[in-house]
């Protein structure tokens, strides 16, 4: 029967080349510009999201508020961490990032590096790292130690060899490389690729020091973050104010904010922090790939409506044949399925074709997850495209057969 059924899906398919050619390719288009769309909203909305504690991890911002203007920093004092799981029993770890400019030095050539960051051992406990070499517990607990990313070993050090209790010199200085971790994924809000220990806790001035360093929160719980916001006013009054007093700045006041995790991407206006994205793009992206299918789909039923009257012939002869309504169904279903499949294993090439000259250009590394939120858009475009046909053949099948069968035959 399914034999059958390929064979006539087939004969009609070569029969009317131009027909299937501008349906398939029409609908073609349309998928793949929604999987390529879908794809990079999944990827700006799901960042940093792979950490397992995600829903309670936060970042603390500074707002400076001056008699001129607020100045918000994504950065905070460096004492920040210490105080925060000294004074409050809901915090399970703080962690401290400080980004700093790199340069190493290898067979007597000097790279300049991004992504390397002064952290401390608490990191860790915040964030999910997957050690490839070395162990967590250990890798930044002593100075002068540095953890690198596979990508960054694989650049400096031979394949094949373990690289820890190596060496490597950055900015002058001889490190001890403790661990390889594997590479963050793209959607990192803080892209690393090296980690070198610090010992942040020498540093006490509140206000004194330059304060560049990016500080996050592990709660116990899933916390309220607007009733903790306000339980940090009392901090920096006592911190942070006396300090701002003493330098002669009695109308300056500190105030310290809290972003969870997932919002921290999108968070924009702040001093010293890394590319945002913005959410109102997203939201405008997936409109517009929303758009782009119901055109696709409308171009589809409209063309499908149009050239399934030419069959009206064969289905009256096959009724007065004998003929039942269901097996016709069974039949154009299968066409139906036939060319969407066709359509979507064409626009899946496109969309992996593609995908390459979008990263280019928007300067990202985008890939297609089939297992996660593409899969699902992929099923609901799958499911739409096989209504749309499905509505096309329901008006053939239900053809008056009499009316439709004489009619033709008397032409």
């Amino acid at each position: 029967m399914i034999k059958n059924y390929l064979k006539i899906a087939w004969r009609n398919l070569l029969k009317h080349k131009s027909f299937s050619l501008i349906n398939i390719l029409g609908l073609t288009i349309g998928i793949a510009a929604c999987i390529i769309i879908f794809t990079y909203v999944s990827h700006e909305l799901t960042y940093d999201q792979y950490n397992p504690h995600a829903d309670r991890i936060a970042r603390i911002t500074l707002t400076l508020k001056t008699p001129e203007a607020d100045m918000a920093f994504a950065t905070t004092p460096f004492p920040l961490a210490d105080a925060l799981k000294r004074e409050y029993p809901e915090v399970a770890a703080t962690a401290r990032l400080q980004p700093t400019a790199a340069t190493v030095k290898s067979n007597n050539d000097l790279f300049k590096e991004s992504g390397f960051y002064l952290a401390d051992q608490s990191l860790f406990s915040v964030f999910l790292f997957s050690f490839k070499e070395g162990s967590a517990a250990s890798a930044l607990k002593n100075p002068d130690c540095i953890v690198l990313t596979e990508t960054t070993a694989k650049k400096y050090f031979p394949q094949g060899a373990s690289v820890i209790g190596k060496r490597i010199v950055c900015n002058g200085k001889d490190l001890l490389v403790t661990g390889i971790v594997a590479d963050r994924p793209a959607n990192s809000d803080i892209s690393i690729n090296a980690l070198l220990s610090a010992d942040f806790s020498k540093i006490t001035s509140w206000m004194g020091e330059d304060f560049s360093v990016y500080t996050f929160i592990l709660f116990k719980e899933k916390p309220d973050l607007r009733n903790f916001a306000q339980k940090l006013i009392p901090l920096s009054t006592k911190y942070v104010q006396p300090e701002l007093d003493a330098a002669g700045a009695t109308k300056y006041h500190g105030l310290f904010e809290l972003e969870p995790l997932k919002e921290v991407h999108f968070s924009q206006g702040k001093l010293v922090d890394t590319p945002k994205g913005n959410k109102q793009f997203n939201y405008i992206f997936s409109l517009l790939a929303v758009f782009i299918l119901i055109i696709a789909l409308l171009n589809y039923i409209n063309l499908s409506t149009a050239k399934a009257t030419e069959r009206a012939k064969e289905v009256g002869i096959r009724k007065l044949s004998g003929a039942l309504h269901v097996q016709l169904m069974r039949q154009f279903l299968f066409e139906s399925f036939f060319l969407i499949s066709i359509a979507w294993l064409v626009a899946i090439g496109l969309a992996m074709l593609g995908i390459p000259f979008f990263n280019k250009l928007l300067n990202t590394q985008l890939s297609i997850n089939w297992r996660g939120q593409c899969l699902v858009y992929g099923g609901h475009i799958f499911d739409h495209s096989l209504a749309g046909r499905t509505v096309s053949r329901l008006r053939v099948v239900s053809f008056q057969t009499r009316k439709s069968a004489q009619r033709e035959l008397e032409t």
